[in-house]
């Protein structure tokens, strides 16, 4: 499997090349256009606005806001069942609920999809910190580290770098609404 978190389409965040996308008002996924693509044959992207589900029956785009249970079903093609389950009621943000996929936590908020934190592989990316200095901004006031912010608005990813030099490399990457502890 490829995973990546393309951060030159961060705009294309909830988008369906391939039709309508899904109403996440009314807790839709984006149906896949064909069969569910095994594990095997399918390719996720992380992105600003939720994951990206392409194999080879068909796309899913799983976006912010869709209903836990539609999110979940929807990205078994990629991500198979949770290995665990956990709450947190002390969240900034509000209680959360979060799904574990190994080193991908799908974060959820009155049973809606609400946000993405990755902290591994598959998920990050090769890039160092030179590598993406001409697309991130340092968060100087950070008490997590080295953290970055990349794009604008509602369409923003968040990361953390190991360190200050140009060879730093990416540990930890997050989009939507978390619970982290500053």
């Amino acid at each position: 499997m490829r995973f990546i978190l393309p951060f030159l389409a961060l705009a294309c965040t909830a988008c369906n090349p391939a039709g309508n996308p899904p109403d996440p008002a009314k807790g839709e996924a984006a149906a896949p256009t064909g069969t569910a693509a095994p594990v095997a044959l399918a390719d996720g992207a992380l992105n600003a606005g939720g994951i990206s589900i392409a194999g080879a029956k068909g796309d899913i785009q799983v976006a912010f806001g869709t209903a836990r249970a539609a999110a979940e079903v929807a990205l078994v093609p990629l991500l198979g069942e949770p290995k665990s389950r956990d709450h947190n009621d002390e969240c900034g943000a509000g209680p959360m609920d979060f799904s574990h996929y190994g080193t991908l936590t799908l974060n959820f908020q009155d049973d809606k999809f609400v946000g993405w934190s990755a902290n591994g592989a598959p998920w990050l990316p090769g890039e160092t910190r030179g590598d993406l200095a001409a697309q991130v901004k340092m968060q100087d006031d950070s008490t997590l580290g080295e953290e970055f912010v990349m794009g604008e608005g509602n369409a923003i990813v968040s990361g953390l770098f190991d360190g200050e030099g140009a060879g730093a490399k990416v540990t930890d990457l997050w989009a939507g609404t978390g619970c982290i502890f500053r």
